[in-house]
């Protein structure tokens, strides 16, 4: 019984990554160096090629185009010595296997090993970052006159390339000066950035209060924006808590976590249509929690020695790809709207931000005069919601005018910029931290425009810097299962997550009252 038991709750540990896509946060100080620095220190690495083979080197040397040494292969669980040369061409991932507190991973694209690759790597590159406890992904700023401002965290779903995906965000600081906007993307996590596309739009609010993207990247004016006349989470009255915009949130009590709970939030929320109206813009103002770094330290202590092929299965292996699209979904919030007694799906909106508040919307269409009730739903405390509410108003969706990328600057050495990221192809610029894009856009388009806002769109995928330290009591539980293909034990085993889901938020219980 207890075999079984250790069986299923090694399978959730294993999973805890996929219910989640932020970025793990952590307030420890790392230091990076590069391929050279583990030449001269006589250190391991680690790289997985395309055929899915692992190639641990014992020793190594590279030149501008490949990898030459000894060590040991494994490959489908069979493992033998080699003393071989590896094409850059030929390799998806490099970690470097040195004793710290987290994992290296770097990525060589063939379209960027060959030839300008190793120059880049090989350059030293040292940082000490400290970083915050929460937030995701990588930040987007505007110059506002003075400073540049957090405006979002970009594809914060994207976490392998099988999820590449461009976010959009309508930036509130972006002052124009001598007809350019200046954009920072920075990155300022453990992990590794590949962006691939840049790009800037206006749009005229006109006499419009402000405007709202919705869950297609359409952008709508908000003009009369009004809150629901009640609102409930089971009982309990919480309309004065997301009745306006004011940064006093609604979250939910973790008290109710345990065995039989289904790890669900949910809240009903209820207006009045008046008669004249058809279709409404449904306006949510929210947050997410910091719950993604109680997942990736489980996960990372489970994962091991297989975090390179995790990622190179995500892009290889449907099944497992649909099993992370499943967390993903899970931790998105739902919205329904009910119809003849029926629930009705009407969209759900992505997680996006855990250090930002953001907005996003849904268009509601074919209303009829009476009671609109929507019930709103999600994975257990990862939303914290600021505001709900409906614009009746008569609109039509906003023009986006696309303006010119002027230049990009890299605080890290790198060739092509510019043609790296002005669109959705096979080049990507990678942003290792602490480094950032300096972007510039042209606005002479939005100089006759009446009201001027801006849409910025970030197309690209991270990688995440797995946490290496040992968990002793997520070790224990699974010490039976220590030669077990983990890879096929996530993809095998998807179902009694009361098992482990209640030691997960008892964790994420700990953490908040330490807060």
């Amino acid at each position: 019984m207890n075999s079984v038991k250790y069986y299923l709750i090694n399978k959730w540990m294993l999973i805890s990554l996929i219910l989640f896509s932020g970025c793990f946060t952590s307030s420890i100080t790392t230091e990076y160096n590069e391929l050279h620095e583990a030449v001269k220190k006589n250190e391991k690495i680690r790289a997985l090629t395309t055929d899915s083979t692992v190639f641990t080197f014992d020793k190594f040397s590279f030149t501008d185009s490949t990898l030459t040494g000894n060590g040991n292969q494994k490959k489908k669980g069979s493992s033998e010595s080699f003393d071989t040369t590896l094409a850059f061409s030929n390799i998806i991932f490099i970690e470097r296997l040195k004793t710290n507190n987290w994992k290296i991973v770097w990525l060589i694209p063939a379209a960027i090993a060959v030839g300008s690759g190793i120059s880049y790597l090989s350059q030293p590159t040292e940082f000490d970052i400290r970083r915050p406890v929460e937030g995701s992904c990588p930040y987007i700023y505007s110059f506002d006159g003075s400073n540049y401002a957090l405006e979002g965290e970009a594809f914060s779903t994207s976490i392998s390339k099988a999820f590449e995906s461009e976010s959009y965000h309508i930036l509130s600081h972006p002052k124009s000066s001598d007809h350019r906007v200046n954009i920072q993307i920075r990155n300022e996590r453990p992990e590794t950035h590949l962006i691939n596309k840049v790009s800037l739009y206006a749009v005229d609010l006109q006499k419009a209060k402000y405007a709202v993207l919705d869950t297609e990247n359409k952008v709508w004016p908000v003009h009369h924006a009004i809150p629901p006349e009640s609102a409930f989470e089971q009982s309990q009255d919480i309309r004065n808590l997301i009745a306006i915009k004011d940064g006093i949130y609604w979250k939910p009590a973790l008290s109710d976590i345990g065995p039989g709970s289904n790890f669900k939030d949910e809240l009903q929320v209820q207006f009045e249509i008046p008669y004249v109206a058809s279709d409404a813009t449904l306006i949510i103002h929210a947050i997410n929690t910091n719950l993604i770094s109680e997942l990736f330290r489980m996960t990372g202590a489970l994962l091991g020695d297989e975090a390179l092929q995790f990622y190179n299965a995500l892009d290889q292996d449907p099944k497992l790809k649909s099993i992370v699209k499943k967390g993903i979904d899970r931790s998105s919030l739902k919205i329904e709207v009910k119809d003849h007694g029926v629930w009705k799906s009407v969209g759900a909106i992505l997680p996006e931000a855990t250090k930002i508040p953001f907005t996003r919307a849904i268009r509601l269409k074919n209303l009829t005069k009476g009671t609109l009730k929507i019930r709103l739903s999600s994975l257990k405390d990862v939303w914290h919601i600021d505001s709900i509410s409906l614009d009746y108003s008569k609109v039509k969706e906003l023009t986006k005018y696309p303006l010119e990328l002027k230049t990009v600057n890299s605080t890290q050495p790198a060739p092509y910029l510019k043609e790296k990221i002005s669109s959705n192809d096979s080049l990507y610029e990678i942003i290792l931290p602490p480094n950032q894009l300096d972007i510039s856009f042209d606005t002479t388009p939005a100089d006759d425009m009446q009201s001027p806002e801006y849409l910025l769109g970030v197309r690209g995928y991270m990688l995440e810097w797995l946490p290496n330290r040992k968990d002793q009591s997520i070790v224990k539980k699974i010490s039976v299962y220590n030669e077990t293909d983990r890879i096929k034990l996530l993809k095998d085993l998807i179902q009694d997550e009361d098992l482990v889901l209640p030691m997960i938020y008892e964790k994420w219980r700990q953490t908040k009252m330490l807060e």
